[in-house]
Parts: C-alpha cells; sequence; structure tokens
C-alpha cells in the first residue's frame, strides 16, 4: 500500500454556513504548512511574509476582506528559494481593518496565515 505523501487536517465547511470554526491544527512530520513570520504596517501600506515549509513549489491564494466584507482574490503568490512569500497592499485606507489569509494550491478549503489588522493613521 502506497502512503500519502502529505497528510492533512481540514476543517469541513458545513452546508449553509459562511465560515466553519476554527480548528486546532497539529503539525504532523513532513505536513505542508504556512506560518505569518512578518508584518509591516504603515498608513496606506500593508507588507506581510509568509515561510512556506514542506511544499516545494507550491504557491499560494492569497485572499482579503475588509472589515467583515466577504473574502476577495487577492493574488497568486510564488515562494523564493527558502520557501519566503511576500505580499505587499497599498491599496488599503487608514484606520481600517483588513484580514489576509492564504492557502496552498490544491490544499482546499484549508486556509492558514490569517491574519487582521488596522491600517494606522
Amino acid at each position: 500500500m502506497r502512503v500519502p505523501r502529505w497528510t492533512l487536517l481540514v476543517p469541513v465547511a458545513l452546508a449553509g454556513c459562511a465560515e466553519s470554526p476554527a480548528m486546532p491544527r497539529t503539525a504532523l512530520p513532513g505536513s505542508p504548512s504556512v506560518e505569518l513570520v512578518e508584518t509591516t504596517v504603515q498608513p496606506g501600506y500593508v507588507r506581510l511574509e509568509w515561510q512556506v515549509t514542506n511544499a516545494p513549489g507550491d504557491s499560494l491564494l492569497l485572499q482579503r476582506r475588509h472589515d467583515d466584507d466577504p473574502w476577495k482574490f487577492r493574488a497568486w503568490l510564488a515562494p523564493d528559494a527558502s520557501g519566503r512569500m511576500v505580499f505587499e497592499d497599498s491599496a488599503v485606507t487608514p484606520g481600517e481593518p483588513y484580514s489576509w489569509r492564504v492557502r496552498l494550491a490544491g490544499h482546499e478549503p484549508e486556509y492558514q496565515g490569517a491574519v487582521t489588522l488596522t491600517v494606522p493613521q
């Protein structure tokens, strides 16, 4: 029997629910993971940096939402040689809250590396 290369713990969205509750994650050896490692927030500018492990060559789908608006696609990100991915967002309004989240391509519906920030004035 062939053992899968990756094993993921995936929260299941219930029919009719906009968001499923967060599921605690325990990283399994060899499991792909995404961790937010750095944020820079200035008036009108946000820079986010993620570290991807155990997912060589995979790209990330980035979504953003303003306040409690629906999530919207923002970009596909590709890792550099060290597994780092950076997104710079200058389409933000000072004094307003925004959230960003990422998902490894092909790993639906698991989002990781989520962050909510209020852009300073």
